[in-house]
């Protein structure tokens, strides 16, 4: 009798503790997902590009019932625009609200993100829009022509060596080159514009690819809110209308390797301010 006591007591106890912790996992949760450094590091033997990460988060808390809304913890200088693209089209697709909070800078690439959240929460000191591109890069014919280093051009295609760093660009090459640029920074442009829902005016401000504070980008229409993660969570809560929830912040669980490899990449990427995807072979960077 005292055995059967002892097991009805453990049972009692396991189903309550099963209680507790269903109750747990069902309750409400705004997940956190940091978007910080380049957007679209290339893949590696150690380390996955930042935007798969990214899109990996936002797609598992899509389907995660007990998450209620999403906040995007930004401080990225940009990317290239197929990856920063491919996670303003992931954002847009979520079903959930989704808030971004700018926390230091939310430039090019990166404000093409946050463009695609819900709302926009920043400092009155963060950064802010740049929305250009770049596809300078250094070209040294005039150090080979001092040393008497002659470059043998020999190509298939005219344009095969537009962006060679061992020549200079002709005239059509340029033009060339500049048409492609344009062509990007008119969709990036058209975009931020559609997700913003800014009007003829704000985009000639935006168009020169100017970075503003904080405070600038309020009076232009690119922040919604001054404040820290409080307001972002608050206006979470509005947006999924519900009164409360646990803020979980998203932590990517990486080997060892992989630490070193992104930290050799990032500590890279600090050094050039930028990261492009090619545009004529490697030797062309655009940066969105």
């Amino acid at each position: 009798m005292k055995m059967l006591g002892f097991v009805a007591i453990l049972f009692l106890l396991s189903s309550l503790l099963g209680l507790f912790f269903n109750n747990m996992d069902l309750s409400n949760k705004i997940v956190v997902i940091e978007v910080k450094g380049p957007i679209g590091i290339e893949n590696n033997l150690f380390v996955k590009s930042s935007e798969e990460n990214i899109i990996d988060d936002l797609d598992e808390a899509a389907k995660d019932d007990s998450v209620k809304g999403i906040i995007l913890e930004i401080d990225s200088n940009g990317g290239t625009p197929v990856a920063s693209k491919e996670v303003a089209d992931k954002i847009k697709s979520i079903g959930k609200p989704v808030v971004a909070l700018v926390k230091g800078a939310a430039l090019s690439g990166a404000y093409w993100v946050a463009s695609s959240s819900d709302k926009i929460v920043a400092d009155e000191l963060s950064l802010l829009g740049s929305v250009g591109v770049r596809g300078s890069f250094l070209q040294f014919s005039g150090f080979l022509k001092d040393h008497d280093i002659e470059y043998e051009r020999l190509v298939a295609g005219k344009y095969k060596d537009a962006a060679s760093p061992f020549k200079g660009l002709t005239d059509d090459e340029k033009d060339m080159l500049q048409k492609k640029l344009d062509l990007i920074h008119d969709y990036f442009i058209e975009d931020v514009k559609a997700n913003r829902k800014l009007s003829d005016d704000e985009v000639k401000r935006i168009r020169t690819a100017e970075l503003f504070l904080g405070k600038e980008a309020k009076e232009l229409n690119l922040v919604d809110e001054f404040g820290n993660i409080d307001v972002a969570k608050n206006i979470t809560l509005q947006l999924a209308n519900i009164t409360d929830a646990k803020l979980v912040k998203k932590k990517d669980k990486i080997s060892f390797l992989e630490y070193l490899g992104k930290y050799s990449l990032e500590a890279s990427y600090s050094l050039g301010k930028g990261i492009g995807s090619s545009l004529i072979q490697s030797d062309i960077k655009i940066e969105s």
